[in-house]
This record gives structure tokens, C-alpha cells and sequence, in this order.
């Protein structure tokens, strides 16, 4: 999570953990919204990346895996475009998570 092409970066001081908390990150698969992913699954949330662009998503999803372990990071194809996001997400997951906490 060094990676900040440039810009200086202060680390969340917060160590609240997120146990059982589920967030829905829109743009997860690069710069801020990656951060924000990483950040959430290191204080042990289920992270679902919510991204258009599936190869973005997937080498962004192994890199979060990859830092924060199995089981915290999953992804679905949404866009922006769509005004009821977490409608058309919630349905996708109803199978894998009752709540969604964070909507970032």
C-alpha cells in the first residue's frame, strides 16, 4: 500500500477493527478506491469491490488478497451509471452477506 505515485500518504491512525462489517467500494481497482479497499480489509471488513472493468478488478483483487489474505476481498461488475447501486449489488451477494455497512 506504498505505492502513492508520488504524493505524500499519512497511514489511517485508526485501529478500530472492522470484524463482521461488510463495505461496497465503488472504484476499488485503482488509486483512491484501492487504498480505501486495502485499508478496510487490514481492519478485517469484507470488502466487495464494486468496478466496470473485470481485468482492473481481478489483478487489483489478487494484490488485496495477496496483502490481507483470504475470504475479505470479493468483486462484482457495476458501474456508476446505475442510481440504485447498492440495490443491483445487494442481490448479486445475498448469498454471502446480509448487510452492507460502508458504502465508500
Amino acid at each position: 500500500m506504498s505505492d502513492t505515485n508520488g504524493f505524500p500518504i499519512k497511514r489511517c491512525t485508526n485501529i478500530k477493527r472492522l470484524d463482521g462489517k461488510t463495505a461496497v467500494v465503488t472504484g476499488a481497482n485503482a488509486e483512491i478506491g484501492f487504498h480505501k479497499a486495502g485499508e478496510l480489509a487490514r481492519r478485517e471488513a469484507l470488502v466487495i469491490m464494486a468496478c466496470r472493468n473485470k481485468n482492473r478488478t481481478e489483478a487489483a483483487k489478487t494484490k488485496l488478497l495477496s496483502l490481507f489474505g483470504k475470504d475479505k476481498v470479493d468483486w462484482m461488475k457495476t458501474g456508476m451509471a446505475d442510481p440504485c447501486v447498492v440495490e443491483s449489488v445487494t442481490p448479486i451477494k445475498a448469498d454471502q452477506v446480509m448487510d452492507i455497512d460502508f458504502l465508500k
